[in-house]
């Protein structure tokens, strides 16, 4: 089972900076490195930023397909960021994050006078969304992703995600899906692969509220991670383990270390 936590905030603390994967990757990617050394990750998961696409969008003028997204101001740094960190860590799982169409779409649907009723996007703003993200995953596999994570609403419109599954079935780059639903996924951890990060881990990715990593839900604050771990390689069917967002900025570093040192 591979362990996939989101370690920006626990960078940051680390580091005493803000979070910089829009404003200076470079510098960025080493902060990460640290945190990355501490907590051991199978992949190394690039940044976790929601509203970076959505800004791209209302940057270009509110049109998804004006402008390609990897060359907004509010992206392209997490592109080059994807690009140093393959470089800084040339054997490691590079995952770039990427917002779902729908979760951008509704990011996008106060502006959007075709939105549908309580607060739904438009149909034709989720495609567009689909599509310009597809480009934009193609993007960062070129920059040197190897998997592509995909941060969606727990629930998406039918076929919604079926432009990006698609490019990235044509880059031979597996996904993992936050949320969401999509016809054509499939398990596994070959090249198009699709997993469905749930909390049951049913869909092949098991996930898992951050502050439990960090430091033990109100129940279990007696367990060690080791524990922890013992009964997520346990998930029937789950294949890794991703936190549900960053990891909180007063993760216990002791904790995270045990982390780094779990059984393989």
């Amino acid at each position: 089972m591979d362990f996939v936590p989101v370690l920006d905030l626990v960078a940051a603390r680390m580091a005493g900076v803000p979070v910089g994967a829009r404003t200076d990757p470079a510098r960025w990617a080493y902060h990460l490195r640290d945190a990355i050394a501490l907590a051991r990750p199978d992949w190394v998961v690039t940044h976790h930023d929601p509203l970076a696409e959505p800004d791209a969008v209302r940057e270009a003028g509110g049109d998804p397909l004006d402008r390609p997204l990897a060359t907004a101001a509010a992206v392209e740094p997490l592109v080059e960021l994807t690009r140093v960190l393959a470089g800084l860590f040339p054997r490691a799982t590079v995952a770039a994050s990427l917002t779902g169409p729908v979760a951008m779409a509704r990011a996008l649907a106060g502006a959007d006078p075709g939105g549908g009723p309580a607060g739904e996007p438009a149909p034709d703003l989720v495609a567009d969304c689909a599509d310009a993200l597809a480009e934009l995953a193609s993007a960062q596999v070129q920059a040197g992703a190897r998997r592509l994570l995909v941060w969606e609403d727990a629930a998406s419109l039918a076929g919604a995600l079926d432009p990006l599954l698609r490019r990235a079935a044509t880059l031979g780059t597996p996904v993992v899906v936050r949320g969401g639903t999509g016809p054509g996924a499939t398990g596994g951890d070959g090249a198009g692969s699709v997993l469905h990060a749930g909390p049951d881990g049913d869909g092949g990715a098991l996930l898992v509220d951050p502050a439990v990593v960090a430091a033990g839900s109100a129940g279990e604050s007696d367990e060690p991670f080791g524990t922890l771990w013992r009964r997520w390689r346990a998930v029937p069917g789950a294949r890794l383990v991703l936190t549900d967002g960053p990891l909180p900025l007063d993760c216990d570093l002791g904790r995270l270390r045990e982390a780094g040192e779990r059984p393989g």
